[in-house]
């Protein structure tokens, strides 16, 4: 692949793919987060997307992200140290989490969907790496609190369940060693309850956990790790080419393996599936590589309506962000379009 300059979209998408970068460079190393905005319409075709990032000297971000015409709406800064930026949303609520790169301490806050005014905030403590994810009047925080630095591999998984107004309603902590090398998600929430994956070596589990923080019940992966999100009242686990779908209890109703790994897989309104650098059919045959990606990092993936988009950044030369989206029925490649430099004030 020939060297890519910050701010050029990749020399080679696939047919279909369309691929642009944020305004402005990120913190180095920082992984981004994304969750649907609005809904598509005659202003939006493809809708768009909240993304929490960390743009370089402005700190952890909530920005909205026209998927269409590439242009950055609107910016929220949280007067947080940069770092890792992960979202999740729930009706009218988003919820976001920060945490740096050095041991820094874990930050959520809760905003209004629509004018994303501040609702709550709590500081969660030490972490190496979060995942939050929400439903109803339940957010659930997973990071990795790392209380031993001297102890090499051994670590303190640590949940924390709130309610929206920032209140810890309980948490579960529990220690395990390994390495946390699976690009999650790794929390997901339905109703009242939260799915939290426990690492385990060989394989870990999936706990359902009560808003207290005490585990319910629990289901044994094949896997040291899985990928796991909520659709439509159910679960979605990811481990590899295997794909399951289970009930709120845990129970299985679906098994499927597709013939390539899928990480961060994530089911469409049509029963498509988008994962970092690969769309599935409903059946699991691969609809599209997507090869804007391929010499960087992808840190999320999911659906706008019915486009599917994946966000990630790049560390060579220097740290940037992009977001690249695909469309099944176009022929061939079309020209991306150009990234939105014109938002006052970056």
């Amino acid at each position: 692949m020939a060297s890519i300059a910050r701010g050029d979209p990749s020399p080679d998408l696939a047919p279909g793919e369309h691929e642009t970068v944020l305004p402005r460079l990120v913190t180095l190393g920082g992984r981004l987060g994304a969750v649907p905005g609005r809904s598509p319409d005659a202003t939006y075709p493809r809708g768009t997307i909240f993304i929490g990032w960390s743009p370089e000297r402005q700190g952890a971000a909530l920005a909205e992200w026209d998927v269409e015409h590439a242009r950055l709406l609107r910016q929220r800064s949280f007067g947080w140290q940069g770092g890792d930026v992960k979202v999740a949303r729930s009706g009218n609520r988003v919820a976001v989490v920060a945490n740096t790169l050095a041991r820094a301490r874990v930050k959520l806050a809760v905003v209004d969907a629509n004018d994303w005014r501040l609702l709550a905030s709590n500081d969660l403590g030490v972490s190496t790496f979060a995942a939050v994810a929400m439903s109803g009047s339940l957010v659930a925080v997973w990071h990795d609190a790392a209380p031993y630095p001297l102890v090499a591999r051994l670590n303190l998984l640590q949940v924390d369940l709130l309610d929206l107004a920032g209140h810890v309603l309980g948490t579960l902590s529990v220690p395990w060693t390994g390495a946390l090398e699976w690009p999650g998600p790794w929390v997901a929430v339905i109703g009242e309850r939260a799915y939290v994956v426990v690492p385990g070596m060989p394989s870990g589990a999936i706990a359902m956990v009560g808003p207290d923080g005490s585990i319910l019940k629990r289901f044994a992966l094949t896997t040291e790790m899985a990928a796991i999100g909520a659709h439509n009242g159910r679960l979605e686990v990811g481990a590899g080419p295997v794909l399951e779908e289970l009930s709120p209890e845990l129970e299985i109703i679906d098994r499927r393996r597709s013939k390539v790994d899928v990480l961060q897989p994530v089911l469409g309104p049509d029963g498509r599936i988008v994962g970092c650098g690969r769309v599935l059919s409903a059946a699991l045959t691969v609809q599209a590589v997507l090869r804007g990606h391929a010499t960087r990092w992808c840190h999320d993936a999911l659906w706008s309506g019915g486009t599917a988009v994946m966000i990630g950044s790049a560390e060579v030369p220097s740290s940037w962000a992009w977001v690249s989206w695909f469309d099944p029925g176009e022929a061939g490649r079309t020209a991306p379009a150009e990234p939105g430099w014109s938002l006052p004030g970056l």
